[in-house]
């Protein structure tokens, strides 16, 4: 059960998705659409996964293990840090796609860790760079991970991987 001082901390640090093309480096800049109007943020929380097929992205390790255990769902941990513009860029053009919050919806437990909110748990996990996405089973074990900005196209594949013998399905 989530309690509002639960909810203030999973959304304290929520990234908004918004279109800011202008802020991305040239390099990772979409050349697409599949974004949210500029008024779209996370949704508020109703239930730990998902709430009108948006993913809830989790801002602790602790709370999203929970509710990767009581699911059965895999988690997608995003990793960032502070004015990193690869991180903010992936944010706004990789997650808050349609198709990757689609993808997310009832088949991963999401969870945002941040440099400087969690350093408690980020400083048990060795990074080479911000920023770094994990994907790991209910039971803690990481089975994937990509370094750096990772575009939707490849966020899809890698959310198709193979965990623990089976493919996420819906």
């Amino acid at each position: 059960m989530f309690t509002l001082a639960s909810i203030a901390v999973m959304l304290a640090g929520a990234f908004q998705c918004v279109p800011v093309d202008a802020d991305m480096p040239a390099s990772v800049a979409p050349a697409s659409s599949g974004y949210r109007s500029s008024s779209a943020s996370l949704p508020p929380v109703t239930s730990p996964t998902a709430s009108k097929g948006q993913p809830i992205w989790h801002q602790s390790l602790e709370d999203g293990w929970n509710a990767s255990r009581k699911t059965g769902l895999p988690m997608v941990i995003f990793i960032t840090s502070e004015n990193c513009v690869y991180c903010q860029a992936m944010e706004k053009r990789t997650w808050c796609n349609d198709s990757i919050a689609g993808q997310l919806v009832g088949r991963f437990i999401p969870i945002h860790l941040k440099k400087g909110r969690n350093d408690k748990v980020l400083s048990r996990i060795q990074l080479k760079m911000y920023p770094t996405t994990l994907l790991a089973t209910p039971e803690g074990k990481v089975v994937q991970h990509r370094d750096g900005f990772q575009p939707p196209e490849n966020v899809l594949s890698f959310l198709n991987q193979r965990i623990g013998g089976r493919t996420p399905s819906r």
